[in-house]
């Protein structure tokens, strides 16, 4: 009977040690004990095959395979990402160029996209407004009197875009000037938040090369804005001596007579200028420039700049319809 019982021990034993061994690694120098729940010293998984689907692709070189041939030769950007591979790199604005042609310049707090446009590239009265310009009339406002009377290759409009109204930062700011025969156009864009500082490092660079700066609501909100974020990057601000507001010029000569003294308000009703209907509303714009981050769509961006374009050539057009 002791004999039985000792064998019985001696088996269950056995099977303990043989349940455990199945899935231990072999002993040696290297042997540990295994926690729980402990799979590290296993080897990884396979990975997963990516099957390419049925169609061709076009490889680089314009030439067309088929898109098994592709992922055998190591191409497989136009598969899905494998599931938990992480989220997807930064959308590359690769289609910028095409959307809003431009170049990138490059100061000492790096690159941004600028753009340079003719009026007319927008509205056909470009030439329209340098004649109303240079032709126009005598006025009591002193102020705009003597801004009418300056050398307009020495004056410089401005109007930025943002995303909100205080302590962030700028993406957009348009300058414009009188031409020969139309209105000139420099729109500095940060295609990401990185590039604000060298977009206000650009739009300084201009604005010391004049003597005058007019803005509408600019003594309120733009200059100060440039300021505070010139404060933010430790930029040294370059702005002109002068500083020409017209919107208190707007109220003291329009008063209510269109019901509000906006800039788009004016447009129509003063300088009988019309934007196209399909213009984005300026409570719109940090939003839609939001979209453009998140996704790299440049085709965002074009309601942005025709916006920011818009209000600087009424801006051209607010000061001899003034004088009227």
């Amino acid at each position: 009977m002791r004999d039985l019982s000792d064998l019985h021990r001696r088996l269950r034993r056995r099977l303990r040690q043989s349940e455990g061994e199945s899935f231990l690694p072999a002993a040696g120098d290297s042997e540990r004990a295994v926690a729980p729940g402990d799979d590290s010293f296993l080897p990884p998984p396979q990975a997963a095959a990516r099957t390419a689907p049925e169609g061709t692709r076009t490889v680089p070189g314009g030439e067309k395979v088929s898109a098994a041939a592709a992922l055998a030769a190591g191409d497989d950007s136009f598969l899905p990402p494998l599931a938990g591979a992480g989220p997807s790199p930064a959308p590359a604005f690769a289609d910028l160029a095409t959307a809003l042609p431009g170049e990138e310049v490059r100061g000492e707090f790096g690159p941004c996209w600028r753009l340079a446009y003719q009026g007319r590239d927008w509205a056909p009265d470009g030439p329209e407004l340098v004649a109303a310009w240079r032709n126009a009339g005598r006025t009591r406002i002193r102020r705009l009197a003597e801004l009418l009377a300056l050398d307009p290759a020495r004056v410089v409009c401005l109007d930025i875009e943002t995303c909100g109204l205080r302590a962030v930062p700028l993406f957009l700011v348009g300058l414009a000037w009188l031409g020969a025969d139309d209105v000139g156009l420099e729109l500095l864009l940060a295609r990401r938040l990185s590039e604000e500082a060298a977009v206000l490092e650009a739009a300084f660079a201009r604005l010391r090369t004049v003597d005058t700066l007019v803005t509408f609501n600019g003594e309120s909100f733009d200059v100060p804005f440039l300021l505070a974020r010139a404060s933010y990057h430790r930029l040294r601000p370059a702005l002109p001596r002068r500083h020409v507001d017209l919107l208190p010029i707007a109220r003291r000569k329009v008063g209510k007579r269109f019901g509000d003294c906006r800039l788009t308000t004016l447009e129509s009703g003063l300088c009988g200028r019309r934007r196209p209907g399909d213009d984005l509303p300026g409570a719109r714009v940090p939003d839609m420039y939001r979209r453009f981050t998140d996704s790299g769509n440049a085709a965002l961006l074009r309601p942005l700049v025709e916006h920011n374009a818009w209000d600087l050539m009424t801006l051209i057009a607010l000061a001899p319809a003034l004088v009227r």
